[in-house]
């Protein structure tokens, strides 16, 4: 802290002369992971100064400060995923707070603009002038995927059923995260039909823990398969579109992955809900009518 008041007096005593780009964001990440850091209480007086030095303009400090706070929401988020030694609890609470702070950004018309930008919307003429500046700050776009790929590991229904309603608050309805759209059908795309199926089974499906008379079925929850249904539902349409065609065939692949263990490991609302989605999704008599012989097969096998 004491260099950085440092290169502010000598700046100052140069006439306020321009900080380059680099030089600049150096030392605004610096001064705003101190500024949000509980730890460096002491100092947050004398960092609010070097922050209100380094950017004078009061609209502008709010904007840095919130694209700071979802970009580290994200990298923190990621780093958790990576990470074994991460308390259930904290995940938890980590993927709530980001998850809240999101949808508070979404639901603000003054901060709207802000989120649309980090996920790589850049036609807004409020931002426009700015975009460069704000862009080399955040190093490109930001995409969320670490929050999706948290829940390989979450077995908190309000919390994943949280995560998946983001996700389609933000995909629907709004043009402007059609990027976010693009890069969430190319995760899914890119991962194979065993992985995918797997991915699909704890959303639709839920879980089997082992105990001590075998691997028992623990179902999901109406909300989080509600949730989940609607996020897929989001990520293929529209129908005419071949990327949004190309995914759900490919989840359609991975769902009858699944639809035996779904028939014989969980109870019959619960296989019936999948199956349903799995009917909803097949496109034509085609498709359906094997899928369809494939459920009375596994029906008559569990009747056996």
């Amino acid at each position: 802290m004491y260099t950085i008041e440092q290169f502010f007096r000598a700046r100052d005593a140069l006439g306020g002369i321009e900080v380059d780009a680099e030089v600049f964001n150096s030392l605004l990440e610096v001064i705003m992971t101190i500024k949000f850091d509980r730890l460096f209480e002491g100092i947050h007086d004398k960092c609010r100064i070097l922050f209100n030095n380094l950017i004078p303009s009061i609209e502008e400090r709010c904007m840095y400060s919130d694209l700071f706070l979802l970009k580290n929401m994200e990298s923190l988020v990621k780093e958790m995923n990576s990470s074994k030694e991460v308390n259930l609890s904290i995940k938890e609470h980590l993927l709530t707070s980001a998850t809240d702070m999101v949808e508070c950004l979404r639901t603000d018309p003054s901060k709207v603009i802000l989120l649309k930008f980090y996920l790589g919307n850049t036609e807004d003429s409020l931002m426009l002038n700015q975009s460069n500046k704000f862009r080399e700050f955040l190093g490109g776009n930001g995409n969320f995927l670490p929050l999706i790929d948290a829940l390989d590991g979450c077995h908190n229904e309000s919390v994943n059923t949280k995560v998946l309603q983001l996700f389609v608050n933000l995909l629907t309805g709004d043009p402007s995260y059609i990027n976010l759209k693009h890069t969430l059908q190319e995760k899914f795309l890119l991962m194979d039909s065993s992985s995918l199926a797997s991915w699909l089974e704890k959303m639709l499906l839920g879980y089997t823990a082992q105990s001590a008379v075998g691997n028992l079925p623990t179902g999901v929850s109406n909300s989080v398969r509600d949730s989940a249904i609607a996020f897929i539902n989001a990520l293929v349409s529209p129908s005419s579109d071949s990327k949004s065609r190309e995914l759900c065939d490919h989840i359609l692949d991975a769902l009858l992955v699944g639809l035996e263990k779904a028939f014989l490991s969980f109870d019959v609302p619960t296989a019936k809900a999948y199956f349903n989605f799995v009917v909803q999704l097949a496109n034509g008599e085609s498709t359906i009518k094997p899928i369809i012989k494939r459920a009375i097969d596994m029906l008559k096998m569990e009747q056996l």
